[in-house]
């Protein structure tokens, strides 16, 4: 891999870019400079902790797309090529193939995400039209009581519960829901988690990811809209799994409210209605 690392004034000279708080401008030199020659960095929390900076200079730099991010806790500079080119005598390929199968680069040799159906290995994919989704007009969260029927499964909609949180998420623009929709799913039927650099199946349900959405919605709401992160950024595997952990208390509290002291005995099942089946 090689040493050096170039940064483009086309980018670093930017309102956008010059406008970021210092620490996040600071960041992402850093995030270039450890940077694979593909322009991934595979350990960005610890350069993180290593440098000082905090969880909201590494959010805005995902929010204003200096930087995409993968459920794996992996991220890509976005625009790489702009910054750098190396020799193929010199370069050295990245090992991050997977993540690099999610990306395909735009005429301006900036990275962005693959549509949906490139991306079949990364994640669950469900088929989806645009008559096939149907808004649903249910509330955040049930009101019925369940506490007597703590021994069933229900099977709910994926769609519908999907819709439910799409409808409320607080980024009005770019949510992309097709991406959004499958990264949702994924979580609902278990993904692979890093934790203590090792995997682990992880699995939440929609009352999970519903409280931790309520709880993001509660940290950012004097936060302006283009500085919040897009749904696909919410339901990744960093973001996502601090706001499950972080709204806990409030989801068992609900849960035993609702379908008693032997709650954890519910199980949900969700069927694929949107016309793959």
């Amino acid at each position: 891999m090689a040493d050096r690392r170039m940064m483009s004034k086309k980018i670093t000279d930017t309102d956008a870019f010059l406008e970021m708080p210092l620490s996040s401008q600071a960041l992402y030199f850093h995030f270039i400079q450890n940077a694979d020659d593909d322009g991934f960095v595979g350990n960005p929390n610890s350069i993180i902790r290593k440098i000082g900076a905090n969880r909201n200079d590494y959010d805005l730099l995902v929010a204003k797309r200096f930087v995409l991010i993968f459920p794996t806790g992996i991220c890509v500079i976005k625009h790489w090529r702009i910054h750098n080119y190396i020799q193929n005598d010199r370069y050295t390929p990245t090992t991050y193939l997977e993540e690099k199968s999610l990306l395909m680069i735009e005429d301006n040799k900036a990275y962005t995400e693959r549509c949906i159906q490139d991306v079949s290995k990364a994640y669950p994919q469900i088929s989806i039209d645009k008559d096939s989704i149907e808004e649903s007009n249910k509330d955040i969260m049930p009101t019925e009581d369940k506490s007597e029927v703590i021994s069933d499964t229900e099977t709910l909609s994926v769609v519908s519960q999907f819709n439910t949180l799409y409808k409320i998420y607080p980024c009005s623009k770019k949510k992309k829901k097709k991406t959004s929709l499958n990264l949702y799913y994924g979580w609902l039927v278990g993904k692979q988690v890093s934790i203590m650099g090792s995997k682990k199946t992880t699995r939440y349900n929609h009352l999970q990811i519903l409280f931790a959405l309520k709880q993001f919605i509660a940290d950012n709401k004097n936060t302006e809209e283009h500085y919040i992160p897009r749904l696909p950024t919410f339901l990744g595997e960093r973001t996502l799994c601090d706001y499950v952990e972080s709204s806990k208390m409030s989801y068992e509290e609900y849960m035993n409210q609702h379908y008693g002291t032997e709650w954890e005995k519910v199980k949900f099942a969700y069927s694929k209605d949107i016309g793959d089946e």
